[in-house]
């Protein structure tokens, strides 16, 4: 038995175990073979164990994880939000990279260390993408599988199905629109003939389509909801310039 203490205990300097401490460390353990294991156990009934790290104030505390000496990656406080950054990436003495925190407020951050919102993606390389992929097992998991769902190298907003099955918007528990996929557009529809576009209007209630210029309405393609065989092509500022046809009566002004 080399060490053994009972009650309360001070030592003063660094204390080396297995080995002389190394410079930087005040506890410094090392097994000479196999796995340096260390074992915190609470031994009264209902009692757990707790590990505090306890910065200065204006500090963070880190924990740390090395290979061969060299830092791979990390996890660290950060004092001036007190939340947690987790950091990747250290391979081969490379700077370490923020991949992962969460602020005080529970915000989620992926790529960036003061996220905005409860979950926000950023890539920190200018031109580059930064999508989020949703996938099963149905879809597989590669690259090319699923649902991406974020912003090109463009900054343009992409929603891109990468799946031979339709997209479907919802609003209100209630399908609303639909894009198969052979690329026809049905709203408020979930089946339908070959047209390119569907629009299935409900009860009494007119379908339109409307053409506007500047946020002005100024044409309007109108069936009547009450008379389901009329359609009317008419300006929309006045009753002017219609055109209609009903059932199997050709087009008049």
């Amino acid at each position: 038995e080399k060490l053994n203490v009972n009650g309360d205990t001070r030592l003063d300097g660094k204390l080396g175990i297995g080995k002389s401490p190394q410079s930087g460390y005040e506890l410094d353990l090392e097994a000479a073979s196999g796995n340096a294991n260390m074992r915190l156990k609470a031994a009264a009934s209902n009692q757990g164990v707790r590990v505090a790290l306890d910065a200065h104030s204006g500090d963070n505390c880190e924990i740390e994880f090395l290979s061969s000496g060299v830092s791979q990656c990390a996890i660290r406080s950060d004092e001036i939000d007190a939340g947690l950054i987790f950091k990747v990436g250290g391979t081969g003495g490379a700077a370490k990279k923020d991949a992962f925190s969460i602020t005080s407020a529970g915000n989620v951050g992926m790529g960036l260390t003061a996220p905005q919102q409860q979950l926000q993606v950023h890539n920190a390389g200018s031109g580059s993408s930064s999508y989020a992929q949703f996938t099963q097992d149905g879809t597989g998991a590669t690259s090319g599988d699923g649902l991406l769902v974020g912003i090109n190298a463009n900054e343009q907003a992409i929603i891109y199905h990468q799946e031979d099955t339709d997209l479907i918007l919802y609003t209100n528990q209630a399908e609303r629109m639909r894009i198969t996929n052979g690329g026809n557009v049905l709203i408020s529809a979930n089946s339908g003939g070959d047209g390119f576009l569907k629009i299935n209007g409900t009860g009494a209630n007119d379908t339109n389509i409307d053409f506007l210029n500047d946020d002005a309405l100024k044409w309007r393609i109108r069936n009547k909801g009450n008379e389901s065989d009329r359609i009317e092509i008419r300006d929309a500022g006045s009753d002017d310039g219609v055109i209609m046809a009903q059932g199997a009566t050709a087009f008049s002004s």
